[in-house]
């Protein structure tokens, strides 16, 4: 018999379930339009991502010395939300970020097609 506890199994069972929903309560970018938005910056961004750069998690706020990216028009197009926000990468992640408070207000990976 395994070692792992009845809560655990289930929470392996369904853990697919839980990894397709967002870690927040109120999801800011479908899942669709994370993979979109994140392919899109991809493509388009040519500047190096910052290496070793501030810490990207939600709701935290980017210091004002970090430059901020408006993002693209075609990823405002895919996810209308995302009109006038700024971005920021570092290392293989992507910051979108609201530009009057910098704050994170969703975090994806650097998609590529």
């Amino acid at each position: 018999m395994s070692t792992i506890g009845t809560s655990a199994r289930m929470m392996l069972a369904f853990g697919v379930l839980f990894l397709a929903q967002p870690l927040f309560a109120a999801e800011f970018l479908s899942i669709e339009q994370q993979v979109k938005v994140g392919q899109i910056i991809t493509d388009q961004h040519n500047a190096s991502p910052l290496v070793g750069g501030p810490a990207l998690a939600l709701d935290a706020i980017v210091p004002p010395d970090v430059k901020l990216e408006a993002v693209p028009q075609d990823a405002q197009q895919m996810a209308p939300r995302l009109r006038g926000f700024s971005y920021l990468i570092v290392e293989e992640q992507i910051a979108l970020v609201e530009p009057h408070t910098r704050r994170i207000v969703e975090v994806i990976p650097r998609w590529r097609k």
